[in-house]
């Protein structure tokens, strides 16, 4: 029996991933299939799942209108997952798990290489039950598929650096190039940031690589792009580089500087104290050499100094970037984790590892069977979807021939109605516009329309033609019952 525990207990410890893994998904287990998809979640769940639906992938839509925001490579992935599963949350938040944990993987995969499975398992520990980090698995966002990316990333040059071939850092590219196929530019700070840690290491004569690894990044990402400018022209360049990326970059935010700073002081738990206890450790001197009555580790300076130029240069850029929101400082969460297992292995003997190291084979299926339990309960861990919702439904179905549509500040909430209902809502023009046909003459919505607006629309022009069917915080469906035409006809504006 001890020869069997002991074997185990090996086993597990050569695993360090398992740990971290196990409780990233019991993390995620309770309320997986709760609530309903919100913030832009549901806008990119339509698109995706449309792209599939419709064939169209290389060109991405919002029912007709081209979307040239973002591109393409998350639309695929979860669009893929809910046009094979269905259009459900659990299918739609499969992805999110899924690059989480191969954050998490690549984030243990680097602290092993460097400094040892002990520090690896602490950065799998810390990483996967920091709040701010796993809630995103509940979300369709681009910046966890991109933090997965930069991850990988960054184990690509730190396996380049142990195994001492330069030339490896050109594996660094693949995903830096898929990480621009997630969000506009964001990742080109991947390289910029393991350049700095190579000169770092002593490294400065593979700068060499890692500008080739950028250059293999542009390849990989190339297609996509070229196509869309060879195809769209100028309208490509406008909104995808210069609103989306200029503008957004230097927009005046009511988020100060301090924006993330604060986000990590209010919410980086349960790890913050942990995040105090290293930097007392640095501040004491403690930190680089780790306890006294332990063996040597060259690699734990190494870890240090890369989680700190992650975690700080991201940090930096974020806040320096105009648009700020939660989701963005993503990236920084694998580098805070490195730095906390820095930290958490320098207590002395009898503090945190031992207990770990004797727990450790049967910690990750308690773990996961905390997770099923909790998931099994009758506890309401996401707020349902806004009932609002089902009598939109309700009404479409009672009424199949009308016509759907919405206001311009209502299209991302009415990709809900493609969720729903399989269909997409036109646009609706004001109340005095009305549509301009192709001999030049003016038609306008009939009655019996339904017309999915915004709270303020509802209180403005769109007032005027129909009575409220259901109403939310976030929308108010109206059923066109009087003429729609009203004052003298404008053009038509045009939804993006």
């Amino acid at each position: 029996m001890k020869r069997a525990r002991d074997r185990l207990t090996g086993w597990v410890r050569a695993q360090p991933v398992l740990l971290p893994l196990a409780i990233l998904l019991a993390c995620w287990l309770p309320g997986a299939a709760q609530g309903w998809f919100r913030t832009d979640s549901h806008y990119y769940a339509a698109i995706g799942l449309s792209a599939w639906r419709t064939g169209s992938l290389w060109n991405l839509h919002v029912g007709e209108s081209l979307y040239l925001n973002k591109p393409p490579l998350v639309f695929w992935i979860h669009g893929l997952f809910m046009h094979l599963l269905g259009p459900s949350l659990l299918a739609g938040r499969l992805p999110s798990l899924l690059f989480a944990g191969v954050t998490v993987w690549a984030t243990v995969r680097t602290a092993r290489l460097l400094a040892g499975p002990g520090l690896a398992i602490w950065s799998g520990i810390v990483l996967a039950s920091t709040l701010e980090f796993f809630r995103y698995t509940k979300a369709i966002s681009l910046d966890m598929t991109q933090c997965a990316m930069l991850s990988l990333a960054t184990l690509a040059v730190v396996w380049a650096v142990k195994s001492d071939r330069g030339s490896r850092v050109l594996w660094a590219g693949v995903p830096i190039g898929l990480g621009l196929l997630c969000k506009p530019l964001m990742a080109l700070l991947g390289p910029a940031l393991l350049a700095v840690w190579l000169v770092s290491q002593g490294r400065s004569r593979w700068l060499g690589w890692m500008a080739g690894a950028g250059a293999v990044a542009l390849a990989v990402a190339a297609p996509w792009h070229a196509g869309m400018w060879l195809e769209h022209g100028e309208t490509f360049v406008r909104v995808y580089f210069v609103q989306q990326s200029l503008e957004r970059a230097g927009e005046v935010s009511d988020r100060g500087w301090w924006y993330y700073l604060h986000l990590l002081v209010e919410n980086y738990w349960p790890w913050l104290g942990a995040l105090g206890l290293t930097a007392a450790l640095a501040l004491r001197g403690r930190l680089w050499s780790g306890r006294a009555d332990a063996p040597a580790n060259p690699g734990r300076r190494g870890l240090a100094v890369l989680a700190v130029v992650i975690a700080l240069g991201w940090l930096v850029a974020l806040s320096a970037f105009g648009g700020k929101a939660g989701r963005y400082a993503l990236p920084v969460y694998p580098g805070l984790a490195m730095l906390c297992a820095v930290g958490l292995t320098a207590l002395p003997r009898g503090g945190l590892t031992r207990p770990l190291g004797r727990a450790l084979p049967w910690l990750a299926p308690a773990v996961l069977a905390g997770g099923i339990i909790a998931a099994a309960l009758p506890v309401q861990y996401h707020e349902a979807r806004d009932p609002a919702w089902d009598r939109v439904v309700e009404a479409v179905n009672r009424a199949p021939q009308a016509e759907l549509l919405s206001s311009l500040g209502a299209r991302p909430i009415a990709a809900n109605t493609y969720l729903l209902l399989g269909q997409w809502a036109g646009v609706a023009p004001a109340p005095e516009a009305g549509w301009e046909t192709a001999a030049g003459e003016r038609t306008w919505p009939a009655t019996g329309s339904l017309l999915v607006v915004t709270p303020a629309d509802a209180t403005g022009a769109f007032a005027r033609v129909g009575e409220t069917v259901a109403s939310s915080g976030d929308f108010v469906l109206l059923k066109v019952t009087r003429p729609y035409r009203a004052g003298p006809p404008e053009r038509a504006s045009t939804p993006f």
